[in-house]
């Protein structure tokens, strides 16, 4: 697989998409970021709060609750609370936008950008209580990357040094949340002790375990998991019969309850088509990286530093699972649903100003 995705990131790249680029281009003023923020927050806190009737207390005792057992946990299958689940991605943006407005203000300390600290807080405490350690990885890692790759043709030692200690704080925090999601964090209790280095899934036991299943035991499942990742967006409300799995489940067919494998998309790409899936998927991969690169190569200012960091942890985490590739991409759709009404909003009235100026009867 990897070699695979070396080799994919040596064919052409396709061209960026028009839109894209359009979008990556885009200039931001100051109040518009600001905005954003406070917009993607508002929105967040409304998600989680309709959950529980809006009451304080409910909110309060969902953070401190264990993982799965706040008021808007949901099941696998779910029905019109889908979309209220949804408006949880616009939480995703909110520390990026944070560290956009840091650096067009060039300063931690000024009061929009503590407030949008705050909210950044705020929102990383509602993904923290459903115990997502990809989740944590994927909205701070887009913030830090943006950081970065604004940064990068001025990178200096300390950039390298507070980058060590933000990955060293994260690695601890993410080894606190494991510990803590079974319980909530209302028993919080964690020393220094109880940390033993970086703990992953068995992904490598899932992944060898579906290479010895399949085919002896059971076949392959061909263009069902890409079906069933392909038709994920489409609400379950309005197609009652979508897809409810990819056509195995490792962890059924071992007879675990209550509990999913993860099998990476090496194993999702080999149960659909063997070797020769793992091959396609590596090339798929590598070629999309090498296109995506292209938002790198090229000088869009802030807002394609932040779009290129969404889409470079999309497929940083879509290595876990396909799904996860489709699933990253719903907060760069938040983004453009705040981009089409707040950047439209102050673009008229740039215009209507602009209008007033240039009347000689105004």
């Amino acid at each position: 697989f990897a070699t695979m995705v070396a080799l994919g990131s040596c064919f052409s790249a396709m061209r960026i998409p028009r839109a894209i680029g359009e979008f990556a281009s885009r200039d931001y003023s100051t109040p518009l970021l600001f905005q954003v923020v406070l917009s993607g927050t508002a929105v967040t806190v409304f998600s989680f709060a309709f959950a529980t009737d809006f009451s304080l207390s409910g909110i309060i005792d969902g953070l401190l609750a264990p993982r799965f057992a706040a008021p808007w946990s949901r099941g696998q299958l779910g029905g019109w609370d889908a979309f209220r689940d949804f408006l949880g991605y616009f939480a995703y943006i909110v520390p990026t936008f944070t560290v956009l407005l840091a650096i067009r203000k060039a300063s931690w300390l000024q009061p929009s950008v503590v407030i949008s600290t705050f909210c950044s807080l705020v929102t990383l405490a509602f993904l923290a209580q459903g115990g997502g350690r990809r989740i944590i990885v994927f909205v701070i890692g887009s913030a830090m990357l943006t950081w970065l790759h604004f940064q990068r043709r001025h990178l200096r030692n300390r950039h390298y040094i507070l980058v060590t200690a933000l990955l060293l704080a994260n690695v601890i925090f993410l080894d606190v949340l494991l510990a803590q999601r079974r319980v909530g964090f209302r028993e919080f209790s964690y020393a220094a002790s109880d940390f033993r280095g970086m703990r992953v899934d068995d992904n490598f036991r899932s992944l060898s375990e579906t290479l010895r299943i399949i085919p002896a035991e059971a076949d392959f499942v061909g263009f069902q998991h890409l079906g069933y990742v392909l038709v994920r967006p489409v609400p379950r409300v309005f197609w009652p019969g979508k897809p409810v799995d990819s056509g195995f489940d490792l962890a059924k067919h071992l007879g675990q309850r209550g509990v999913s494998l993860s099998i990476t998309a090496i194993g999702e790409a080999y149960m659909s088509f063997g070797w020769i899936g793992i091959a396609v998927g590596g090339l798929f991969f590598g070629w999309m990286a090498k296109t995506w690169s292209q938002l790198s190569d090229r000088e869009y200012g802030l807002i394609g530093s932040a779009l290129y960091a969404f889409g470079a942890l999309a497929l940083f985490l879509g290595i876990r699972s396909l799904l996860e590739l489709v699933l990253m991409t719903y907060p760069v759709l938040c983004w453009y649903v705040l981009d089409r009404i707040l950047g439209r909003a102050e673009s008229e009235t740039y215009n209507r100003r602009t209008s007033g100026l240039m009347d000689p009867t105004g």
